[in-house]
Formats: C-alpha cells, sequence, structure tokens
C-alpha cells in the first residue's frame, strides 16, 4: 500500500533545440574536457606540444586522450600562422558566489567590498561575470548572468544591502555554541544543528556546480564565505571551553566521539570537487575573516586543491587570491577523455603529467555520473522552485488497482506542446525535449524514475494547443 504524503515527485522537462545539425556533444554524457596550462621555467607558455606528450592517470591507470586540442595563451592569440588568427579575445567567466549563511553583517560587508574592488579593476573586454548568493532561507539566487564587471556592480550592491540577503543564521549559530556550555549532550545537539546547516550549504553549492556544468567554457568559482567548516567536531572543541580536553588523547577521544555521534562532510566534498572537475570549474574561496578563520581556511584549502585553484591562507591576502584568480591561466591546452572509462569512486585521483612530469593533480574527487547529475537537478527545482516557472508544466500521481487487487501508482506529466522551440519541417513543425520525474518513498527509501528523450512532428498551427502527455507506472 501506498502511502503518498511521504512521496515526492520531482520535475524537469528541458526543451531541446533542433536548429544546430551534426553531432551534439555533451560534457555530461560524452567527453571530460581537462584543460591544463603548460609553462617553462620563465613562465611562458609551452607550444607545439602534441597529445604524445600528455598523460592521463586516474586511479594510477592510463587513460585515452581522445580529443586533444591547443588553446589561445590567458586569453591571447596564439601568434602562429593559420592558428587563432584574427579571432576576437576569448572571454573569461567568472562566477562571485557569496554564501552568506555562513556570514555575519560584518563578514557580508567585507566580502561585498573586496568583490567591488576586484570588479572595478578586472578587465572588462575580455570579462564575463555571475553574481550568485546563497542564503539559509532563499537558496541560490542568481543576480547577475554573464555581464561585464561593471554591470555586475550593482548586483554586488544588492547583496551588501538588500534586507533578503540579512542572513541570521551565522550569529545564531555561533551563539548557540557558546549557550551549551558545559553541557556536553547538549552541544553535541548543537553539533548536529550545525553539520545540517553546513550540509544545506555545501549542497546548495552542489546543485549549482551541477547547473554550471551545461556551460561548456572553462569557469572560475569564486567562493565569498566566512564561517564554513568541514569538520563539527574541530568546531565544537575549538569554540567551546566546556568541550575542551585536557591533554592530547582526550582531544582525540573527543574528536572521534563526536565524528561518530555527529559526522562530517568528507563524502560531500569529494562529490563538490567531482562535480566541478567535470565541469571544468576552479574553486577559489575566499575566506572572509572571523574567529573561525583557521577552521574556514582549512576547508578553502581542501577545495582549492581538489579543483585546482587556490585560497587565501591568510585573511589580509583575499584581494591577491582574487587577483590570481584573474591572472590564472585558464589554460593552454585542453584534453577530452571518456567518462565511462572514469567510474565514480568515492576517493579517485586524477593526474596530468606532461613529458612524465606532473603537471595537475587532483586527490580526493567523486567522478559524478549522468543519472547523480540528473538527481541533484531535481533536487535542485525542489530547492529552489522558482526556476522551474517558466515552463507551465501539469503533474499528477493516479492511484491503479492491478488484477491481483493491490495497488500502484502512475506519475503522468502533462504540457503544452506551444512551450517547445518548434522548427519548420517541410509543411509541418517539429520539436524535441527531455522530460523526467523522480519519484521517492521516503519511509521505504526507495526510489523510481521516468527519463526520456522524445520529439513531435505536428501540421498544427503554432497557436493550435497540442497536449503531450507522459505516463510512467510504478509499482
Amino acid at each position: 500500500m501506498w502511502n503518498v504524503a511521504t512521496l515526492v515527485l520531482a520535475l524537469i522537462l528541458a526543451p531541446q533545440s533542433t536548429q544546430e545539425s551534426g553531432l551534439v556533444e555533451r560534457t555530461s554524457s560524452e567527453l571530460v574536457l581537462i584543460d591544463v596550462d603548460a609553462r617553462d621555467q620563465e613562465g611562458k607558455p609551452r607550444r607545439n606540444l602534441t597529445v604524445d606528450d600528455f598523460t592521463v592517470v586516474f586511479n594510477g591507470k592510463s587513460l585515452e586522450i581522445e580529443t586533444f586540442d591547443e588553446l589561445p595563451d590567458c586569453g591571447q592569440p596564439v601568434q602562429r600562422a593559420n592558428t587563432w588568427q584574427g579571432l576576437p579575445t576569448p572571454e573569461r567567466h567568472f562566477v562571485l558566489y557569496f554564501d552568506l549563511a555562513q556570514m555575519d553583517a560584518d563578514g557580508r560587508d567585507i566580502a561585498t567590498r573586496e568583490a567591488k574592488k576586484w570588479l572595478n579593476s578586472a578587465a572588462a573586454e575580455s570579462t564575463r561575470v555571475t553574481i550568485a548568493a546563497y542564503t539559509a532561507r532563499h537558496g541560490v539566487e542568481t543576480l547577475a548572468d554573464r555581464v561585464t564587471p561593471d554591470q555586475a556592480l550593482p548586483a554586488v550592491a544588492r547583496v551588501r544591502k538588500g534586507k533578503r540577503f540579512n542572513d541570521t543564521t551565522s550569529i545564531e549559530r555561533d551563539q548557540a555554541w557558546f549557550d551549551c556550555g558545559d553541557d556536553f549532550e547538549r552541544c553535541v545537539r548543537e553539533a548536529r544543528a550545525d553539520h545540517s546547516v553546513t550540509e544545506r550549504s555545501l549542497r546548495a553549492l552542489l546543485f549549482y556546480l551541477t547547473q554550471l556544468d551545461a556551460q561548456r567554457e572553462g569557469k572560475s568559482l569564486i567562493l565569498l564565505h566566512q564561517n564554513l567548516v568541514a569538520s563539527t567536531a574541530e568546531r565544537l572543541i575549538g569554540l567551546n571551553s566546556g568541550a575542551q580536553p585536557r591533554d592530547y588523547l582526550q582531544e582525540q577521544e573527543l574528536r572521534d566521539r563526536i565524528r561518530l555521534r555527529v559526522g562530517d562532510h568528507a563524502t560531500l566534498l569529494q562529490e563538490l570537487a567531482g562535480t566541478a572537475f567535470i565541469g571544468r570549474t576552479k574553486i577559489y574561496p575566499i575566506t572572509i575573516p572571523s574567529f573561525n578563520s583557521p577552521l574556514a581556511i582549512t576547508l578553502g584549502k581542501d577545495l582549492a586543491h581538489r579543483t585546482g585553484g587556490r585560497t587565501n591562507t591568510d585573511p589580509g591576502a583575499m584581494q591577491e587570491t582574487m587577483r590570481f584568480a584573474e591572472s590564472d591561466c585558464p589554460s593552454s591546452y585542453r584534453l577530452g577523455i571518456r567518462p565511462s572509462k572514469i567510474g565514480i569512486d568515492n576517493r579517485s585521483r586524477i593526474r596530468i603529467e606532461l613529458q612524465g612530469e606532473p603537471l595537475l593533480a587532483l586527490n580526493s574527487i567523486r567522478i559524478p555520473d549522468r543519472h547523480d547529475r540528473w538527481v541533484r537537478n531535481a533536487e535542485s527545482v525542489l530547492s529552489n522552485p522558482e526556476r522551474a516557472t517558466d515552463l507551465p508544466i501539469h503533474a499528477a500521481l493516479e492511484p491503479r488497482r492491478n488484477d491481483d487487487g493491490s495497488w500502484s501508482l502512475e506519475a503522468v506529466v502533462n504540457f503544452d506542446a506551444r512551450i517547445l522551440e518548434m522548427l519548420p519541417d517541410a509543411d509541418k513543425k517539429k520539436g524535441q525535449w527531455e522530460v523526467g520525474a523522480l519519484l521517492i518513498d521516503l519511509d521505504r527509501g526507495k526510489s523510481w524514475e521516468m527519463l526520456g528523450k522524445s520529439a513531435v512532428r505536428v501540421a498544427r498551427k503554432p497557436e493550435d494547443p497540442a497536449q503531450i502527455v507522459h505516463v510512467q507506472h510504478f509499482d
């Protein structure tokens, strides 16, 4: 018997344009593109290298490099005959991501001030900026999308002054830590609550990285945070005098007890790094100074190391690190490998070698497969319903009585074909789309999914309604 109250139905409808012809390459399912920068001891790009000069090693095994391209150097065309000559300077895409659930009011002022400084000096002709902000109440919101640095300034001002972005979660959590005093059991309960807040924050970033996966170019994500930490056990020991150990052995025992009862975010960080890798996104964590900075810097170093970015180990080096993100060459070569030959191990290691010498190494990352990314997109829609309001979709769960007297469910998804981009095809119109539904039984921990690609060719006029219905039977 189904308990409908425990079910969640998540929907994704993605119209697919049919304007392009030929093969369509999808990063998520066809190729993983790896950008690497090869330079000599003087910092000059090494040119005229071939695919035979590079080796990709995954968990100790060499992988075949299936595509190989030489790219412009840091936005400057390669000066060689018939290569990139006369082409416009490539744009670089930067994302300023404010994690406001991990910032107090002073931290928000500092973060927006540093962002404003960076935008005022960024190269306008070759830089495109996206501004995104996360709050515990509203989730991730995009305030500016791929605009010039000067056009991004009003969005940063909104983050600083808008009441919507005045997130008090960080202050409330810090107060709860101090209030638990010598009551260790209460401190553990607060540790669980803190763990949940941090998990939502990191998972929101994971969802956002999954969305960035659809953008083919390499990206640099500047993560502005203040109290984001990976280990709640470390934070409890560091912040509360009632939980302070007497010696090293007691500290280790206490840390292990808290981890056992509360947990940490090691697996989530592995997924973050793997998703950033698939989406060709380097993460540059910028830690805003606070009394919690040492722990936050540790997490920043972890994320930067796993994604190829850099963080500010010195709280005073925020602007220096952001400048490095801008000057850090996105790539001089691009290698393509097949994800089917990678696998999805939790503690994978990717190493790129140039003529036998290590060029890039990313450790402890979990490569998401296609199903992982689909589920995250569905969860992201549930977490941010406004993302799905552009397309009017109707869905229902309908009970069906089986011949043996038992009951099952059917998920029905319905939409009007007029929301699709219908293109001419002789005397008719044609369009194609992807539709999916994820059904989760929260009590039993089971899930079922509808996922498919469809196409339609109709003779109706564009203004005529044409209802399309997808049905999936769930036993």
